[in-house]
């Protein structure tokens, strides 16, 4: 089995495959948020820039929105 040395599904040379393709449609119509655009976030502008954009997106008392059954954690 081939070692991958990647830490990012856009890093592979298969991206996007018909898993991921798959996954990102699931999330689309069920959660309304893209796999896709999360990804080219973070290949753009970094892990940490996606994560306090998530934060003030979906923090609210210190809680943890979960975009699965839209209650806080």
């Amino acid at each position: 089995m081939k070692e991958n040395n990647w830490q990012y599904c856009f890093q592979c040379e298969v991206f996007p495959c018909a898993r991921m393709k798959r996954l990102d449609k699931r999330y689309r119509t069920n959660y309304g948020m893209s796999m896709f655009e999360n990804l080219e976030y973070i290949k753009k502008k970094g892990i940490k820039k996606f994560v306090q954009r998530e934060r003030k997106r979906r923090m609210k008392d210190g809680k943890m929105l979960c975009v699965h059954d839209k209650k806080y954690y």
